[in-house]
């Protein structure tokens, strides 16, 4: 299976299946360290096709599900389709938003959502000098 075969395949898999995963992983840092240490020697490279199911493998198995119908924890906001695609489409173009001149789109896009924002607050959205941030 080519690697966007594999992407693909989790990306539609991975909603279906959360269900049928554990919520909070049981293990221990010592279990984690010893996988890791048996798997990546950093002696040879791994080939990437066998990397990411490897990755897949982690996380579906040591991640705290926040996303499963059954968690119940700290207020988590969900993954919906459009931020996966969005976070994609950011890795995959890797926009510069340090200045206008390198990512002109994203810079444009980013101002004219947080207008609409401002305005829906009630704000003055010419007078609003703000980006996103995290």
């Amino acid at each position: 299976m080519s690697i966007w075969s594999q992407l693909i395949h989790e990306l539609e898999s991975f909603p279906r299946d959360i269900r049928t995963l554990r919520v909070s992983p049981l293990v221990s840092p010592e279990e984690i360290r010893a996988e890791l240490k048996s798997r990546y020697s950093f002696a040879a490279p791994i080939p990437l096709e066998e990397l990411i199911e490897e990755v897949m493998r982690l996380l579906r198995t040591w991640t705290v599900h926040v996303t499963h119908p059954r968690y119940f924890g700290l207020f988590n906001p969900s993954v919906s389709q459009a931020s996966i695609i969005a976070d994609t489409l950011v890795a995959l173009y890797n926009p510069q938003l340090a200045v206008w001149s390198h990512a002109p789109a994203a810079i444009e896009l980013e101002q004219l959502t947080l207008q609409c924002f401002a305005q829906m607050l009630g704000l003055d959205p010419q007078a609003l000098h703000a980006t996103f941030t995290i």
